[in-house]
Order: C-alpha cells, then structure tokens, then sequence
C-alpha cells in the first residue's frame, strides 16, 4: 500500500490520455454471425500523460522514480479535480466539494491538493453529492482555492521519461490503475428490439468519415485458369469512427457510462448512419408507406430492415417491411405508422446494430473540464436475441460449422483439380451453416 511518501503530486497536464480496456471473445461463425464472450467484468484503467515539473521538485521526483520505479504509487486523478466549496477545519473530517458526475469511491482515497508540498491524503468514509466525510478529521485548514481529486492506487506500466534542460522538467508515462471497477449504468432513454439505441449527433474525424465495407471472400485460384470467389458471411459489416466532443464534466461523466454500458465489444447498440439512404418522393400525410427514389436498396439492402427517420419532433424507428419497385421508384412499407406529414421529414437512414470495433476506449482530456474521443463502431446486424446474463443469443453454432468443414476438405482432397465439384462445394459454404 503506498503513502504520502509514493504520491506523485503534480497534476496531469492538458492531453492526458485515458484508456479504458476490456477483454471480449468473439467467435464469428461461417456465415458471419458472431457470439462473444466477456472475459474481463470491469476494465482496466490507464492515463498516457505528461507533467511539467517546476525546478524546485527536480530532486524530488528524481528520488522517487529511482527509488520506486516498479512499486506502487498514488496517482492522483487530477482530470477530475473539484475547488472546495468552503475551508476545512482541523476539528471536522468533511470535505466541502461536488462529488457529481466525477469517480469518487467510498472507501478509496481521496486528495486535498493546494500545491505539490501542501496536500492531505483521506480516506472517503460516506459522501454526497456536495460533501465528502474522511474517517479522520482533516489535519489542517485548506482555502477554498484547494482542490480535491480521487486518489488511485497505480503502477507505471513502461518505463518512464524525465527530460531536464537546467531549469524545468516534463516527466511522462503511462500509469496503470489497480483498483478497477464496473460502473452501475442504466438502459438508453430511447430503447428499439430491446437495445440501447445512440442518437447523438456524430462529428467527423480530421473532417472526414471514412467507411469500410467488410466481408469475408474465400479465393479459389489454382493460378492455371479460371478464378473464382465465394462470400460465406451473409451480410456485409461496415466500419467507421466517429468523434465525440465532451465540453462539460457531466458530458465525459455520461459518456463514461455509455462506454461501461457497451464493455467493449461485447453490448450492441442501434445507431443511424446519419445519411440520406432514401431521397423522399411522397407529400402528404403519411402512414405505413412511402414513396422515395430507386438506388436499388429493393435488391442491394439483405440484411438492413431498420429505419431512422428524423422529423422537426424527433426521431421515428421503424422496421422495413418490403420494398417493392413501383413505376421507376420504390415503394416502402413499414411496420407501424409513422402518421407525420412528408414536410416534416428531414432525414430518413438506415439503422443498424453496432458494436464496438475494439476493446479499447480512450478519453483525451483537452483541459478546463473538456475532453474528446474517437469512436470506432462496425454494424454487424445479426443479433436474434436480447442480451442476458450469462451471453448474448445468437445464431452462432461452432460445432455445426465443423461438420460443414470438414465434409468440405474431405471432397476437395479427394477431387483437388475437379473445379466443378469444388464450385458446387464452395456454394454450400455460401449459403452458411
């Protein structure tokens, strides 16, 4: 257990970098279904910074890397510093600061910090939103310029880096968070098929969005001849980022909890492609149908059958029923009614159900409270079942996927140069398991 001797006390400049990390297992079968598995119940936590340190603190941060480079330190989360709302007193253990929308644990350290010399380290015994009570009473009186921040138990994962040029010091590396835990979240406000559906606006990333449209393609190419291609996966899965600013504390705090909710990869959620798929024709009142202009989304679109539609109220998500050419156009029938008037329509895009692209979500902090992120999503569309607690329903059968492979390579060695038979072979596999 570290102490005041192994706290590292100086505050993380802008660019700090969070990482939070999970651990899923997915398993994608023949036909492109996946069913995934979570490993790691609460993520880990890092923060990728850098420090400057003032001449006066060169001794003193030298003697602590060398004399506690692979130990434990205090690490305080200086990105979610609070000002005192009032001076502490030697005679009380309360903490007059907001706890909101900020990781202060119960039972965890807290830090009063006024500058790398003066601090108290506490322990948070219970709290509100507006005061925390320590299990001791604070040693001293701290002005309300003081500020209060989590204190963490943490590792340094690499080695890190102390430039010197006479006068000033930057020190940065990567610390590593022992005491990880899962946060309590709550379902969307806006729930469709039983999952979370993410309507905020998504920002571009270096002004662009880039999409990649994934799929597996089985070669078949003896280099003598003929060449052919296979697709087994039933529907193509699309990737893109997406950047998100966070211009308050309340925003990184929600944002948190929308990342603990999806646990990397392993919770799916509905998101719009915030595009125009279907260029409106019908006027009027509008009902269970609508008229909009042929891209050839009647034989191109297997596999998306989910609508968002933007209106000057909202959002309204339905389930496509058929398209059906009707003259040079399409006709689209749905689900439910929409019973809006087409004027009121300002977008209508498909919608489908993504997931994390990678386990890893990193939150940059820009300084004064703000922050921003890159979020990696791929639409995979094939889920037939709600979530419970011990997996996540889906179409996905190894075993049946075998026996496909195997009877598979037993034709193709017995007839290695017989192509229609490995055609014939191939297309088996195309239609899934």
């Amino acid at each position: 257990m570290p102490d005041s001797s192994t706290l590292m006390p100086y505050l993380f400049q802008a660019g700090l970098k969070e990482n939070l990390s999970w651990a899923t297992k997915v398993m994608v079968s023949n036909n492109g279904y996946e069913q995934k598995q979570r490993l790691r119940n609460a993520p880990r936590q890092s923060f990728a910074f850098s420090i400057s340190v003032p001449r006066g603190e060169i001794a003193k941060l030298d003697t602590l890397l060398y004399g506690n480079r692979g130990g434990e330190f205090y690490m305080p989360v200086s990105s979610e510093a609070r000002r005192l709302t009032g001076v502490t007193s030697a005679a009380s253990p309360t903490i007059l600061a907001s706890t909101e929308f900020a990781d202060f644990r119960v039972g965890s350290q807290v830090l009063i910090w006024n500058g790398p010399r003066d601090f108290e380290i506490a322990t948070i015994l219970s709290m509100t939103t507006t005061y925390i009570i320590a299990d001791a009473n604070i040693s001293k009186v701290f002005p309300v310029t003081a500020l209060v921040m989590p204190l963490r138990i943490a590792y340094l994962k690499s080695n890190p880096k102390r430039k010197f040029d006479g006068d000033n010091q930057n020190f940065s590396g990567n610390f590593l968070v022992k005491e990880n835990i899962k946060l309590a979240t709550a379902a969307a406000a806006t729930q469709y098929k039983d999952f979370d559906v993410y309507l905020d606006q998504p920002l571009t990333v270096s002004s662009t969005a880039v999409d990649v449209y994934e799929t597996r393609v089985d070669v078949l190419d003896y280099g003598t001849g003929v060449r052919e291609q296979f697709t087994p996966h039933l529907k193509t899965k699309t990737k893109r980022s997406f950047g998100v600013q966070l211009d308050s504390q309340e925003d990184v705090w929600n944002f948190r909890l929308w990342l603990h909710r999806r646990a990397g990869k392993y919770l799916p959620f509905w998101m719009p492609t915030w595009e125009c798929n279907f260029t409106l024709l019908s006027t009027g009142a509008l009902t269970t149908q609508f008229l909009a202009v042929n891209d050839g989304q009647d034989l191109l679109s297997d596999g998306r059958n989910d609508l968002a539609i933007q209106t000057d109220a909202g959002w309204l998500l339905r389930e496509i029923i058929d398209i059906v050419p009707s003259g040079n156009d399409l006709l689209v029938t749905l689900d439910s009614s929409i019973a809006i008037d087409a004027s009121d329509i300002t977008l209508i895009s498909f919608m489908g159900r993504k997931r994390l692209t990678s386990d890893n979500a990193n939150i940059v902090w820009d300084g004064n409270n703000t922050a921003h992120a890159t979020v990696g999503i791929t639409e995979v569309n094939d889920y037939v079942a709600h979530p419970s607690t011990t997996g996540e329903g889906n179409s996905f059968c190894p075993t049946k996927g075998l026996r496909v492979t195997q009877s598979v390579l037993e034709v193709l060695i017995k007839n290695p140069s017989d192509l229609r038979t490995t055609q014939s072979v191939m297309e088996v596999i195309h239609k899934g398991t």
